[in-house]
């Protein structure tokens, strides 16, 4: 449990049976559910749900949204690797040292609140995990829709190629693209639980706002633009201490060729 908490009512989840059980509170939504694992989203005490009405006095957790992740009836496969390659008692306790750790290595990722599992032995069957919501995070293909000029692209990518230098550093792969897409959200659109923007790209543009001076030999012509902040809504498709590569590597190569074969726009 996240230090600050006292107990499980500081999320609403007055029922400790139920968070291995049917809807984890009531007013749970049910967001997804395949393969054992099941994703629902639910108010913090003390914030208006879909409804707008309000869930009660607000906690230890503040207010705001929060997910709810059960795993159950996981392969044992599965349970095998988190628990000899990956060194976790339970499928949340990974996603649990998952986050904490993008969080270290400055990658945005769902805060983690609460994580429990029930049984004995080598490693829990059946788990869960409590982690407040990312908002503002865009997948790179909306992202990119959003943000379509040369400059904004380049900035994305340049953001996505330090994040993959900050996951080898962390020890961590990206072994399912499909189930955890890097995320990205301009700088003031990041809600809690992403880094400080605190990296810069260099882009063109002439005008007031342009560099006057020449300083670490950047020309006058340019500008230190902030990069996106890179996050993972879902860390369900990265792994620990597993080897580097991955099909990251190769959806993000594809992505630089395309930008390299875009027009460059003219000064």
């Amino acid at each position: 449990m996240r230090s600050g908490l006292d107990d499980l009512g500081a999320l609403g989840l007055d029922d400790p049976g139920a968070c291995f059980e049917g809807p984890p509170r009531p007013g749970a939504v049910l967001v997804s559910e395949c393969a054992g694992h099941e994703r629902w989203r639910m108010a913090l005490p003390g914030t208006p749900d879909a409804s707008g009405r309000l869930t009660g006095r607000p906690g230890g957790a503040g207010t705001g949204w929060v997910l709810f992740e059960r795993f159950r009836d996981t392969s044992w496969g599965e349970l095998l690797r988190t628990r000899f390659v990956e060194r976790c008692a339970s499928v949340a306790e990974r996603h649990w040292n998952l986050s904490c750790r993008l969080l270290a290595n400055g990658i945005g990722a769902p805060e983690p609140l609460v994580v429990a599992a029930q049984g004995r032995g080598l490693v829990a069957r059946r788990s869960f995990l409590v982690t407040r919501e990312l908002q503002g995070f865009l997948p790179f293909e909306r992202y990119a829709a959003a943000h379509p000029s040369f400059e904004e692209r380049r900035c994305a990518l340049d953001a996505l190629r330090a994040m993959r230098t900050r996951l080898a550093s962390a020890g961590i792969v990206l072994r399912d693209l499909a189930a955890s897409p890097p995320c990205l959200a301009s700088g003031d659109g990041a809600s809690a639980g992403s880094p400080a923007a605190g990296e810069a790209c260099l882009g063109e543009e002439r005008g007031d706002d342009a560099c006057a001076s020449h300083e670490d030999g950047v020309p006058a012509d340019f500008v230190r633009r902030a990069l996106p902040t890179v996050a993972f809504a879902d860390v369900g498709g990265l792994a620990l201490r597993a080897s580097a590569g991955g099909p990251f590597e190769a959806w993000l190569q594809a992505q630089e060729s395309a930008l390299s074969q875009a027009t460059v726009p003219s000064r």
